[in-house]
């Protein structure tokens, strides 16, 4: 059963990265079926009760990282959304937030986000399709936790 939402969940992602980096634009439904797969798959691995803590506390860094961007985008730029940071991006990371412990979820955004800005750099894009390439870091890391369970990401800090 747990391989069968992990491989759902790894395809939903790799539709995120495709379209993200085809159109850089995401259908809205997206959004929810993958806040749910992502709950689903980490709740057949973790209690409620310890699930809901680690979602509200990731969900509270996204919140916080997310002010902190607006303001300096706004101070610096003077806007924001569709600017800066799409819609897409921003709901990507509210159902990125469900699906990890916190140290599991705050290295995986770093690194996804420093491997996402050195990929547009490399391939010399205008603007960072963010939440497709932090999708493809996510599939890398449960392709790893698939191949080798012993990693157990979705349940242990790193």
């Amino acid at each position: 059963m747990k391989i069968f939402f992990s491989i759902g969940l790894i395809l939903l992602l790799l539709y995120i990265f495709w379209e993200d980096h085809k159109n850089l634009a995401l259908p809205l439904w997206v959004f929810p079926l993958l806040a749910l797969n992502w709950s689903l798959t980490v709740l057949l691995y973790t209690p409620f009760a310890l699930w809901l803590q680690n979602s509200l506390f990731n969900t509270a860094m996204v919140i916080l990282a997310l002010l902190l961007l607006r303001q300096y985008a706004l101070w610096r730029y003077g806007y924001f959304i569709n600017r800066v940071f799409g819609l897409g991006d921003i709901l990507f990371l509210h159902a990125f937030a469900l699906g990890y412990p916190p140290q599991t979820f705050l290295s995986l955004w770093i690194g996804g986000s420093l491997s996402a800005l050195l990929a547009a750099r490399v391939l010399r894009l205008r603007f960072v399709p963010y939440a497709g390439y932090l999708a493809f870091a996510n599939v890398v890391v449960l392709i790893g936790d698939i191949v080798w369970p012993q990693l157990n990401l979705l349940t242990s800090a790193l």
